[in-house]
């Protein structure tokens, strides 16, 4: 299961359209559902992996996620930097791990760096899945 959620979410939907002659609209905020903590209750057994895109203290933020939200792994990346995540066909994140050393996988395409992934979650998935792992 994958999720992008934001923070933060608009405390009330509006009842009709927003029209532009109305001015800007002064949008109050609240925080969206913890859907990874949620998941961390619901199938403590499943491997959770959480994102982490972060603009400054990047491996401090994502061992604090890695704790906070019980996960095995929080894939993290710099997105302040122009020439990968956002608007590029090219990645580079450092995957946090529960059990093992960070392991950075270096700017690649999203294709490879998606494949790169899943090589690192499979061994623990099989770990956790009797069935997978007889096969």
């Amino acid at each position: 299961m994958a999720a992008a959620v934001a923070d933060f979410r608009p405390r009330q939907a509006a009842p009709a359209k927003l029209k532009k002659e109305d001015g800007v609209p002064r949008l109050e905020l609240e925080e969206s559902p913890d859907i990874l903590a949620e998941v961390a209750l619901l199938a403590p057994d499943a491997v959770k992996v959480g994102f982490a895109a972060e603009t400054e203290d990047l491996e401090r933020h994502a061992r604090s996620k890695l704790v906070r939200k019980a996960c095995d792994f929080v894939v993290a990346n710099d997105v302040s930097r122009p020439d990968i995540a956002f608007d590029q066909d090219v990645n580079e994140v450092t995957v946090f791990r529960r059990d093992g050393d960070p392991v950075l996988l270096s700017r690649r395409p999203k294709s490879r760096l998606a494949a790169d992934l899943l090589d690192l979650f499979t061994p623990v998935l099989d770990q956790r899945d009797p069935i997978r792992s007889a096969r």
